[in-house]
Order: structure tokens, then sequence, then C-alpha cells
């Protein structure tokens, strides 16, 4: 098998991804084998990810700043501070969420395949307090990592 890029070279590798063949100077550009057109794609999945993490973000905060605001506003109507205090809490809260089950996926990925309405309902209602919970923690970091990722060029 010969280079995809260099037709006159031996291949030592192939891309793991598509079977193209690779030549030493080809294999070692990126850290992972990849031929180009992998790579980029591999570039275009990962910066999609991290959109994907931002709009569910924002999406679930939105949410929780209205609702949020709904309630504090009949809740405290006499106090003008308030219902600002809780919109920004209720929108972090709901948009922190997101970031929660995706870490949360990440070991625990859902395998539930065939099982009752409670077993059910008990999987996603404890994934969701536990989404809840890790979220508000990890959130600052997730927020962080994908805007510097979608900066970076």
């Amino acid at each position: 098998m010969n280079c995809y890029n260099h037709p006159e070279r031996n291949a030592v590798i192939t891309c793991p991804q598509c079977g193209k063949g690779l030549c030493s100077e080809c294999a070692n550009i990126y850290s992972n084998h990849l031929c180009h057109e992998c790579y980029k794609s591999a570039i275009k999945a990962h910066k999609w990810q991290n959109i994907q993490g931002l709009i569910g973000f924002v999406i679930l905060g939105g949410l929780g700043w209205y609702c949020g605001g709904k309630m504090s506003y009949e809740l405290f109507q006499d106090h003008p501070t308030v219902p600002l205090t809780s919109k920004l809490l209720y929108g972090y809260l709901t948009g922190s969420v997101w970031y929660g089950w995706s870490f949360i996926d990440k070991f625990q990925p859902f395998r539930l395949t065939s099982a009752n309405i409670f077993i059910w309902l008990l999987y996603f209602g404890l994934k969701g307090i536990l989404s809840i919970y890790s979220g508000v923690f990890i959130a600052p970091f997730y927020l962080y990592k994908n805007i510097r990722a979608l900066l970076k060029k």
C-alpha cells in the first residue's frame, strides 16, 4: 500500500478512521495519525460539540431566567432587587443542568433498554437531580473550555 498524499512512498500506517495509507512524514503531522481530511472533520465535530454545549446552556438558562423571574416577581413584589438576583440564580441553575448531564453521561451513559415506567422515571429523576448538583460546580469549567476552544484557531 502506498501513501495517499505521496504515491511514490510506501505507507507505514493507515488512517484509523478512513483506512488511507500514510507515509512516515504524513503520519507524524497529527499526533493521532489521522489523514488531513479526517483531522479536519474531527476538528469540525469538536467545534460543533462546543457550540452545542453553549447553545444548550443558553436555552436552559434563558428558560430558567424567564420562569424564575415570573416566580420571584409574584413572591417578592415589594422588593425590587430580589427578582433580578433570583433570575440570575435560576438562569444559572437551569443552564448548568446541561453541563451536569453531559458530565454524568461520561460515567453513566444511557444503557437502559427495557424496563417498566417506574424504573425509567427513577433513572431519569436521579440523573436529573445529580445533573443539577454536579452542573452547579462543573458549568464554569465547561463554559471556559467551550469558549476557549471556539476562540482558538
